[in-house]
């Protein structure tokens, strides 16, 4: 393997840390104005020019930018110049360490072994995190749920609807005991979830399990059908009569900024704003005294100096315009269209789709965009997208009945 084969090795190592801390920073912990994450993206970025540097095999970063479609990048660099075209100095660290997640989930998770791990990661910490959820909160979370990076419930409940699916997905591969390890480890996952009371999650997890379903088209059948079951029953136990109504309620409370009368005003007020703002987004980065000209109801959240849209949607039109939105649906149509020539060629399911669809009921309901937990989503997505640069990959391990897991 040799000195400089060490060392790409134990690069490599290093990068897939970085899921782990993705998933389980502590969001309260800052260093001056930037939280945790970003620099220690930035400090990945430098590992990964650091690893280029000395590699065995050396690689151009233009190279390495090629692993990424063009569509991508153009999104990307389009959010770069919207945001310094606004004078937002602040966000550029943290627009450069979005590029840096983007680029070493885009090279490293192209190995399909790399890409199992990934899964197995996740599904880990969404068990650990659910445990200490339940522990902690019991059911009927509060809106704000007080662990690590993960403080709404919406964002947790998609997380730990993941992992749900994950768990699934390889107990359906497994073996003997291994397969009611995966089994336990998803039921706690789907009691988390439906204590969350994260409606868009649930329908994401049953969503997925139905694809899961159909696209599996022999073998292990128990374990989707078990989820949906878990979740379906958990959800009833955790709220009641009286939790159900709440959250029924909520639909047209409008003095809940969750509400989706709430999320209904904010998207009218963005189409009032399009005359302004198609073409080159807001004036400005605060989004909420803007869109409040043009709400029908000025709810106090818009003056909130910490206003979030609730949407990428919003988001990307108030940021850059319409041409920014485009951008990102050309990307994200482009990876979707490849991942489902590929499953179709293989007849398998790949979790990457349950990741895509992820992410578009995130950009509908969350400012997944705004943290570097999108653009890792992303960089994942990327390596449906066939190399531009020859390169070889290890073999796709196979499962004790052997299928090749992907």
């Amino acid at each position: 393997m040799g000195a400089f084969g060490a060392v790409d090795r134990g690069f490599t190592l290093l990068w897939l840390a970085y899921p782990a801390m993705l998933f389980s920073m502590p969001n309260a912990v800052r260093v001056g104005v930037f939280p945790p994450e970003t620099l220690v993206a930035a400090c990945y970025l430098f590992v990964l020019l650091m690893s280029v540097t000395v590699s065995s095999q050396p690689v151009r970063l233009r190279e390495l930018g090629g692993q990424i479609p063009l569509s991508v990048l153009i999104f990307y660099f389009g959010v770069v110049l919207a945001i310094v075209s606004k004078g937002n100095v602040g966000l550029v660290l943290r627009v450069v360490s979005w590029g840096g997640v983007l680029l070493i989930a885009a090279v490293l998770f192209r190995d399909a072994s790399l890409r199992l791990l990934l899964w197995k990661v996740w599904f880990t910490i969404g068990i650990g995190t659910a445990v200490y959820s339940l522990a902690t909160h019991g059911v009927a979370w509060p809106e704000e749920v007080d662990i690590l990076a993960w403080t709404h419930r919406t964002v947790l409940g998609y997380f730990l609807a993941m992992s749900l699916l994950l768990g699934t997905y390889l107990a359906a591969r497994a073996g003997g005991g291994y397969r009611q390890m995966y089994l336990a480890g998803a039921a706690v996952c789907g009691a988390a979830l439906a204590a969350s009371m994260a409606r868009g999650a649930w329908l994401f997890a049953v969503a997925g399990m139905l694809i899961q379903l159909r696209v599996r088209r022999s073998g292990f059948r128990v374990a989707p059908v078990l989820g949906v079951i878990v979740i379906a029953v958990l959800a009833a136990a955790a709220f009641g009569a009286s939790g159900i109504a709440e959250r029924a309620r909520s639909i047209v409370d409008l003095s809940q900024a969750s509400s989706t009368l709430y999320r209904a005003n904010i998207y009218l007020a963005t189409l009032r704003s399009l005359p302004h703002t198609w073409l080159l987004g807001a004036p400005s980065m605060e989004f909420g005294p803007y869109l409040a000209q043009f709400s029908v109801l000025r709810y106090p959240h818009l003056f909130n100096p910490q206003f979030a849209t609730d949407s990428d949607i919003v988001h990307m039109t108030l940021l850059g315009g319409l041409p920014l939105l485009a951008m990102l649906a050309s990307a994200l149509a482009k990876l979707g269209l490849r991942l489902w020539h590929d499953m179709k060629a293989s007849g398998d399911l790949d979790p990457r789709l349950w990741l895509l669809l992820l992410l578009g009921a995130q950009l509908v309901l969350d400012n997944v965009f705004s943290s570097a937990l999108g653009w890792f989503y992303l960089g994942v997505l990327v390596t449906a997208v066939p190399l531009t640069t020859t390169q070889q990959t290890r073999p796709a391990p196979r499962s004790s009945d052997g299928a090749a897991i992907s």
